[in-house]
C-alpha cells in the first residue's frame, strides 16, 4: 500500500475522531476515486475503519509502550500510531518491517520530523513484547490489574458506560458476545420489488451475474449477499428491481402484517426502506405517507420512489413532534421507526460509541414518548402501532413501550423482541401494539 493512502487512511481518522464527521462522509472525502484505485481505496477504509472500532485497544498499547501521556501526543502521530499497530495486529499480510518504515516515513512529515525516534520505538517496544508474550498474553497483561467494566471497555472498544449499561442488563457472557458482535462485516441484503419482478427471478439474476446469495431467512422477497458484492452494480438496480435495506429494519413493516388497501404512515421516513416496504405490501389500493422532518433526507427516499416506480407514495416534510388534525385515527398502519442512540449499528457506523453520553439516552428516551403519544393518536382502531429503534437500550426501547401502553388501555403488546446484531444484520427493537376496535 502507498504512502499517500496511509495518509489518507489517517486524515480519516483526524476527520472522524476530531472534527466529528461520519466514517463514511471522511472516506469519501478523502478517498475519492479519481485519484486512488480501487485495492488502495479499500485499504485506506479497512485501517480507517478498524482503527476507529480498535480504538480504545489501540490507545491502551500506545499508552503502554509510551513515555509521554496519549494525550499529550500529537493528534497525528496517535493516528499514525493507531493504524499501524492496528495493521501489525490484524492486517498480518503486510510484513512487520513494511509497517514500521511506513510510520516513520509518516512521522517525517510530522513537526519537522521530531518524532520520526519516537513512533519508531513505540512500534518495535510493541513488535518485541507481542513476539516474545504473543498478542493475547500481552493485552492481558495490560489488562490484569483493571476491573472487568475497564476490562472489557478496552478489550472491545467500548466506552466504560455503555459497557455499564449492558453488564447490569445482560450479565457478563452475553455483554462480551454482544461485544464482540460489532466487529468485522455485516452482509448486505436487498427487499425485492414484487411490482416489477419476482424474488425468484431477480436471486437467479444475481447469482447468474457471478455473486453468491441466497433467501433471507424468515422475511419473504429478501436476498443476502455472500461476498461483498456492490448491490449498485447488480442486474435489476437501475431498472427498480430492488431496495438495498439491513434485514433488521426489513422487519416493523413485515411483520406489522400490511395488507392489499391498507393506508399507512411512516412517520420518520428517511432513508425511506420502511416506506418502500409498506408500499410493496399494501399494493396498489393502498397508500402509504412518507413523512420526515428533513426535507434533504426526503430527497433520497423520493429518489428511491421514482427508481423504483411506486405509484402509491406521498412524502411531506413533518415535524413527528406535531400533532396534525387529519392524522387522527387515519391510518391502519402506523410506522413509528423514530431516532435514537444507534447502539444496534455500531459494526458499520463504529464512531458513534465514541460521541455518544449516558445523558443522550435521557434525552432520546424522552423524545421517543412524545413522538409515540402522536403516533397511537394516528392509528385508527384496530390498527396496528410499530415502534422501532437501531438500539440497544431499555430505556429507549421497553421502558416507552411499556409507558405507552400504561397510558392508553385500549392499547395491548402483540410482540416485541431485541434483536441482537449479528453478520447478516444490525442491533433493532421492534415493538407491534395493537389498538382496540
Amino acid at each position: 500500500m502507498s504512502a499517500d493512502s496511509r495518509r489518507a487512511a489517517i486524515r480519516i481518522l483526524s476527520d472522524v475522531l476530531e472534527d466529528e464527521l461520519f466514517l463514511d462522509d471522511a472516506a469519501s472525502r478523502r478517498l475519492p476515486e479519481s485519484e486512488y484505485d480501487e485495492r488502495d481505496r479499500a485499504l485506506s477504509y479497512n485501517l480507517a475503519i478498524g482503527s476507529i472500532r480498535h480504538l480504545l485497544e489501540l490507545d491502551a498499547l500506545i499508552s503502554r509502550f509510551s513515555d509521554t501521556p496519549i494525550r499529550k501526543l500529537d493528534k497525528d502521530i496517535k493516528n499514525i500510531l493507531r493504524i499501524s499497530l492496528f495493521q501489525l495486529i490484524y492486517l498480518t499480510q503486510i510484513p512487520d518491517y513494511a509497517a514500521v518504515n511506513e510510520a516513520v516515513r509518516l512521522a517525517s512529515g510530522v513537526r519537522r520530523g521530531r518524532y520520526k525516534g519516537f513512533v519508531n520505538g513505540v512500534i518495535r517496544s510493541f513488535i518485541r513484547e507481542r513476539e516474545k508474550l504473543g498478542y493475547e498474553a500481552l493485552l492481558d497483561e495490560i489488562l490484569s490489574k483493571s476491573p472487568l467494566t475497564r476490562s472489557l471497555s478496552i478489550r472491545y472498544s467500548m466506552p466504560e458506560w455503555i459497557v455499564k449499561l449492558w453488564l447490569s442488563r445482560f450479565g457478563e457472557d452475553e455483554t462480551k458476545r454482544l461485544l464482540l458482535s460489532f466487529d468485522g462485516k455485516r452482509a448486505v441484503s436487498l427487499y425485492v420489488n414484487t411490482n416489477r419482478i419476482s424474488a425468484k427471478k431477480e436471486l437467479e439474476a444475481i447469482r447468474a451475474f457471478g455473486c453468491e446469495a441466497y433467501e433471507a431467512s424468515g422475511i419473504k422477497n429478501a436476498i443476502t449477499l455472500c461476498d461483498g458484492a456492490r448491490p449498485y452494480e447488480l442486474p435489476g438496480f437501475d431498472e427498480g428491481y430492488f431496495y438495498i435495506c439491513d434485514l433488521s429494519s426489513m422487519q416493523p413493516p413485515v411483520r406489522a402484517g400490511i395488507t392489499e388497501g391498507d393506508k399507512v404512515l411512516d412517520m420518520c421516513a428517511a432513508p425511506g426502506g420502511k416506506s418502500v416496504i409498506a408500499s410493496v405490501l399494501c399494493g396498489k389500493t393502498g397508500e402509504v405517507t412518507a413523512r420526515d422532518k428533513s426535507e434533504k433526507r426526503l430527497k433520497s427516499v423520493e429518489e428511491n420512489i421514482k427508481r423504483l416506480g411506486l405509484k402509491n407514495i406521498r412524502t411531506k416534510a413533518a415535524d413527528a413532534l406535531i400533532r396534525y388534525p387529519g392524522d387522527k385515527e387515519a391510518y391502519d398502519v402506523v410506522l413509528a421507526d423514530l431516532p435514537c442512540s444507534g447502539l444496534g449499528v455500531l459494526k458499520h457506523k463504529p464512531e458513534i460509541r465514541y460521541r455518544l453520553k449516558s445523558d443522550d439516552i435521557i434525552s432520546l428516551s424522552k423524545l421517543q414518548g412524545e413522538i409515540l403519544k402522536n403516533a397511537y393518536e394516528a392509528v385508527r382502531p384496530g390498527g396496528t402501532l410499530v415502534y422501532s429503534t437501531c438500539t440497544i437500550s431499555e430505556a429507549e426501547n421497553e421502558d416507552n413501550t411499556k409507558k405507552l401502553l400504561a397510558s392508553h388501555p385500549d392499547l395491548s403488546l402483540a410482540s416485541e423482541e431485541q434483536i441482537f446484531p449479528d453478520d447478516t444484520q444490525d442491533g433493532f427493537y421492534i415493538a407491534i401494539m395493537r389498538r382496540a376496535v
